[in-house]
């Protein structure tokens, strides 16, 4: 205990510094954490020095890290993430996005990050989004189907059914959005003493979704 209270006290100083702190002092603190990181044994004291040397803007210390990290855990969380970031997200076609996704979970697969499971609904929604754009709908609703998080599922919803709303589809748009809907209302309906932030988050999705899907409705003459 007294040593999270230690480590949580240290997190907080070193983002005062990032937020608030004159050039002198996060130059300091870069410098520091940068030697400091030839004695780190574990994935996560890295992964903490490359999120505070982010939040520096001390982007070549940050690289430098993360280029250590990948080869020390290639199978790791920063490595991951890196492959999500330069090769996921900045792939512009399709095809290339869903084999890059399907060479994350080979790599990378989910059961492997319990707890982490937001990552993946991420990449998930942006793939199927971007299927639904191509007019693929059955296989924008099958990446859909794998999101595991179903507070977030709502909102990561809502881009590919309003995708498939826009290419006129509006059969396999329904649907999306009734799901959304029903999870959004889910969180809403939820006795107040149990509404954290994800069920105040999941709610924000329940007017968009209800509103396509009326609409949707209201088009069929379906009143």
């Amino acid at each position: 205990m007294l040593g999270q209270q230690v480590d949580r006290a240290k997190m907080e100083s070193y983002y005062q510094i990032a937020n608030g702190g004159n050039a002198e002092r996060k130059d300091s603190l870069a410098n520091a954490l940068f030697a400091e990181s030839k004695k780190y044994s574990s994935e996560e004291e890295y992964r903490t020095a490359i999120n505070v040397l982010r939040s520096l803007e001390k982007e070549d210390k940050q690289l430098a890290l993360e280029k250590v990290a990948t080869k020390k855990y290639p199978k790791g969380k920063i490595t991951r993430d890196a492959f999500v970031t330069n090769v996921f997200y900045k792939a512009e076609e399709t095809a290339a996005k869903e084999k890059a996704y399907l060479e994350l979970i080979r790599k990378w697969p989910v059961a492997n990050f319990p707890g982490d499971e937001l990552t993946y609904d991420y990449v998930l929604g942006s793939l199927a989004t971007s299927f639904a754009k191509d007019g693929n709908a059955k296989k924008a609703t099958y990446y859909l189907s794998e999101m595991k998080e179903r507070f977030w599922r709502g909102n990561g919803y809502l881009p590919a059914g309003q995708a498939l709303l826009a290419a006129g589809d509006t059969l396999a748009a329904a649907p999306i959005f009734k799901t959304a809907m029903d999870d959004a209302y889910y969180y809403i309906s939820l006795p107040e003493q149990q509404k954290d932030n994800k069920a105040r988050f999941a709610a924000m999705g329940y007017a968009s979704s209800m509103s396509a899907y009326v609409n949707i409705l209201v088009g069929q003459r379906k009143y």
